[in-house]
């Protein structure tokens, strides 16, 4: 696998999902989880996009990775972010 730094959301999306999968777990920094009904999501932030990992409940089998720049689509995740941490420069 070549990893690049500037790795944009198209260049990503194109990619087959094991290759995705790889690609987060070797550059994604992870920002939270949540729970669904068949699925958990984990939610990783990469370069310049955010990426969502679908894990089939039972067996953490991936079913989906998609990835996104809608700040709009972190909206399910804020009660789980904590930013306390994080301090001004």
């Amino acid at each position: 696998m070549v990893v690049t730094a500037n790795m944009t959301l198209d260049d990503f999306l194109i990619q087959p999902l094991d290759w995705r999968a790889h690609f987060v777990s070797l550059e994604g920094i992870y920002l939270a989880t949540r729970s669904g009904c068949k699925f958990d999501f984990n939610l990783y932030y990469v370069t310049d996009f955010f990426v969502e990992v679908w894990y089939a409940k039972g067996s953490h089998e991936v079913g989906l990775i998609r990835g996104f720049t809608d700040i709009a689509c972190l909206t399910t995740y804020l009660d789980e972010i904590n930013i306390t941490d994080i301090q001004k420069q």
